[in-house]
């Protein structure tokens, strides 16, 4: 899925974010580190703060229980 390098990617499960503990797949994680320009919207688990940049750069958007509402820029 990455491939092509998408600017988002939308995932039943996310990555995980140890150093806040968010829970999600570490092995997700490790896939998504490597993108700078990336927007990932996820759910599947609970997290209070729903925005997390990794490491790399790639920004998650956890959306569990909320609604989102995405508008391109001009």
């Amino acid at each position: 899925m990455l491939r092509p390098s998408p600017e988002v990617l939308v995932l039943h499960e996310g990555p995980d974010e140890p150093s806040t503990e968010r829970r999600g797949s570490p092995a997700i994680r490790a896939e998504l580190e490597a993108r700078e320009e990336l927007l990932v919207i996820c759910g599947h688990s609970h997290w209070d703060e729903p925005l997390a940049e990794l490491s790399g750069g790639a920004q998650v958007l956890n959306v569990d229980g909320r609604a989102v509402l995405l508008r391109r820029g001009s």
